[in-house]
C-alpha cells in the first residue's frame, strides 16, 4: 500500500530522503537501486515483482523506486502541458524507439501510430510494449536525462542518481510506502 505525496504536500516529502542500501549480490552488487534504474531499468523491472510478504529494507526501497520510476514528471514547454508518445519500430523486431514530447492537445498526424500516450515518463513501460528489447529502458533513460535533467550525456554517479529519486519535484506522484515510520 502506498500513500501518495502530491505536489501540494511536497514540503513533507522533500524532507524524506532515503538512505539507499547497496545491493548485496547479483549483477549490480554494491550499487544502490537508483543507480540500477539509471543504468539498466530493463534489468530492474525484469527482476522486480511486488511481494507484500517481504519486509527487507532493499525490498521496501524497490517498492518505493518502482513506483516513483513510473511517474517521472514531463516538464512543460512554453507553459503548456506536454505528453509523451511512446514509439516502436515495428519492422525491427518491435524495437522501442523512444518518446516524442508534444503538447497535450496535439494529435498525431496519420498514419503515425504510437504504442501509448502518457503524461509522465514511465521507465517500466518500454519493457511492457517491447519485452524482447533489452535496451529499451536505457533509451528512455537517455531521453529522461535529456528532457528532465537537460543533459542526455550526463554521467549519473551514485550521488546524482540518489538525489534524483529523493527529489519530489521530479515526479507527478511521490510514493511513500505505508508501514515505514517517517
Amino acid at each position: 500500500t502506498f500513500r501518495i505525496a502530491s505536489r501540494s504536500n511536497q514540503a513533507v516529502a522533500s524532507s524524506l530522503e532515503i538512505a539507499w542500501t547497496p545491493l548485496p549480490g547479483g549483477k549490480y552488487t554494491g550499487k544502490t537501486l537508483p543507480q540500477v534504474l539509471f543504468a539498466d531499468p530493463d534489468y530492474f523491472y525484469y527482476l522486480y515483482s511486488p511481494d507484500p510478504r517481504s519486509f527487507s529494507e532493499v525490498r521496501w526501497q524497490a517498492d518505493v523506486i518502482a513506483e516513483r520510476a513510473k511517474h517521472i514528471a514531463i516538464p512543460p514547454a512554453h507553459g503548456a502541458k506536454q505528453v509523451a508518445e511512446y514509439f516502436l519500430n515495428e519492422g525491427d523486431h518491435r524495437r522501442f524507439e523512444g518518446v516524442v514530447l508534444m503538447p497535450e492537445t496535439q494529435k498525431l498526424p496519420l498514419p503515425v501510430k504510437s504504442k501509448g500516450r502518457k503524461d509522465v515518463f514511465d521507465l517500466s513501460y518500454p519493457r511492457l510494449i517491447a519485452p524482447h528489447d533489452g535496451n529499451a529502458g536505457k533509451r528512455l533513460v537517455e531521453q529522461v536525462k535529456e528532457f528532465v535533467l537537460h543533459d542526455r550525456w550526463l554521467r549519473m554517479n551514485k550521488r546524482l542518481c540518489e538525489q534524483f529519486y529523493d527529489d519530489p519535484s521530479k515526479f507527478t506522484q511521490f510514493a511513500l510506502p505505508a508501514g515505514k515510520i517517517w
